[in-house]
């Protein structure tokens, strides 16, 4: 009996970890944004747009090397807690440049300047025992102050990156900046918040 409570106390701790976890929060706050087309928005309102993403000046993801927008890179470190092995964020990295997204009605210029980004981790490398880091994984870290070396043997790492690509059908909400009806139209991070973006199909595709 015991075990079968202690069981579902940790179920129910680990429900409530992932529904409050940060990603989980900003794929919420995205949905409850009210769609509009991007020809339709005005300047003032909350809006979430999804179309296509437009960059003339792209940067390169520090770990796959890939031309983007945007990117995020989560490095994780696996520990062990009563002989069960785990993973925890280490590191969370996303920088990138404003870029256009489009639809058939028009296009929004996107100011990166405060973003939260939910993106697909779709490139994967690792490091650990007897398997070192890259010296461009290795940079990485470093840049942040950390190192894949532990006391004696390889921390065991994963890092994770997804990438805003052009060509790429994102889901943006922000703050609509339009001068005029005719203006090009800006989303821009509100007052105390951020962009909030995701390539997840799950929400490119809602409504």
């Amino acid at each position: 009996m015991k075990l079968l409570v202690t069981l579902a106390v940790l179920a129910v701790f680990g429900v409530l970890a992932y529904w409050f976890s940060g990603d989980q929060v900003t794929r919420r706050a995205l949905q409850k944004v009210p769609r509009k087309r991007i020809g339709d928005l005005r300047d003032g309102e909350e809006a979430r747009v999804i179309g296509l993403v437009g960059v003339e000046a792209p940067i390169h993801a520090p770990i796959s090397g890939r031309r983007c927008a945007y990117y995020r890179v989560v490095v994780e470190e696996q520990y062990e807690t009563n002989g069960r092995r785990s993973w925890r964020d280490v590191l969370d990295e996303q920088d990138g440049v404003d870029f256009l997204v489009k639809d058939e009605t028009g296009e929004a210029l996107v100011k990166t300047t405060r973003v939260e980004a939910v993106l697909e981790k779709d490139r994967s490398k690792s490091s650990g025992f007897l398997r070192d880091a890259t010296p461009e994984l290795e940079a990485f870290l470093r840049k942040h102050g950390r190192s894949s070396e532990g006391l004696v043997f390889n921390r065991t790492l994963r890092y994770r990156e997804g990438v805003v690509e052009a060509g790429e059908r994102v889901a943006v909400a922000g703050l609509v900046r339009r001068k005029t009806p005719e203006a090009r139209p800006v989303l821009a991070a509100p007052p105390n918040g951020s962009v909030l973006i995701s390539d997840e199909t799950d929400l490119t595709s809602a409504s």
